[in-house]
């Protein structure tokens, strides 16, 4: 894996934007670590593709929390983002964030439509959930916009390229 960009919110931030997003690498994994200022424990996290607002993506989640699961389409079919998970928000404890990880295959073929897969942990709400989804386009992916609410201090955002055969150039 190779670092292409990284961001730590300073408290005033409404997204984390990831532009011009080079086209040399196989897949991408998004890494968040995010606590809403606004929000509440549960603060959905979206993120668009491209600047695309349309309703162009759909998924779905199942999620448990200790004693019971449940999932459903999350946020939605035929919505204008992708959910990355559920943030800690500002009625939590004090430096509980929610966390994700979305790996991204595929992102810069323009003959198939891009798929993600999550995984999202949030203590402040006992959740552990897996996310799959489908953005509606073979575009090639050159930007991710992501949010969770009001974006809290101290909340990072990652973003990596995977080479096509990681352990052939040791990545």
């Amino acid at each position: 894996m190779y670092l292409i960009a990284g961001a730590t919110a300073n408290g005033s931030s409404g997204t984390f934007d990831f532009q011009n997003i080079p086209q040399t690498y196989k897949h991408l994994e998004l890494r968040i670590v995010c606590r809403s200022s606004t929000g509440t424990s549960g603060t959905n996290m979206p993120a668009q593709f491209n600047g695309d607002t349309g309703s162009n993506y759909s998924g779905h989640y199942l999620a448990g929390n200790g004693t019971s699961t449940f999932g459903s389409n999350f946020p939605g079919q035929n919505v204008t983002s992708f959910n990355y998970g559920w943030a800690a928000g500002n009625n939590d404890t004090a430096n509980m964030f929610g966390a994700s990880i979305a790996l991204i295959p595929d992102y810069t073929s323009t003959s198939k439509r891009k798929t993600v897969k999550i995984l999202n942990v949030n203590p402040a709400y006992t959740l552990i959930g897996v996310w799959g989804g489908v953005w509606q386009s073979t575009a090639a992916i050159n930007r991710v916009v992501f949010s969770c609410g009001t974006i809290a201090a101290n909340s990072t955002a990652y973003l990596y390229g995977i080479a096509d055969n990681p352990i052939a150039t040791g990545a």
